[in-house]
């Protein structure tokens, strides 16, 4: 996804932000491709560290048009946001199972 993230800088004609924080505080900004693109990117970026944050991030980069994000940047996006769902439901199981010696009859 490292390529996203020099599309993304391409599109924008800037260098490709160095943080996270970087591309959030960029956000307000970014409009059409741009903002599709640094959704996209985000939604990669933090797919294991903050899934929550990742599938909110994946869910508006979908919301673009066909033009804004391509179907490849779709796919990965679709993919990234597989992820982090996994993550999220893995991080919710609180509980060990019950063991047969624990039950009483």
């Amino acid at each position: 996804m490292a390529a996203l993230l020099f599309l993304v800088a391409a599109v924008v004609g800037a260098q490709p932000p160095s943080s996270v924080g970087e591309i959030e505080a960029s956000l307000p900004a970014l409009v059409g491709r741009e903002r599709a693109g640094a959704l996209a990117q985000l939604t990669e970026l933090i797919q294991s560290d903050d899934p929550k944050k990742a599938l909110a991030y994946g869910a508006q980069a979908l919301k673009a048009s066909p033009r804004e994000l391509d179907y490849g940047n779709r796919i990965a996006t679709l993919t990234s946001m597989a992820w982090a769902h996994q993550r999220a439901s893995s991080t919710r199981r609180t509980s060990p199972t019950t063991s047969a010696a624990s039950i009483t009859t």
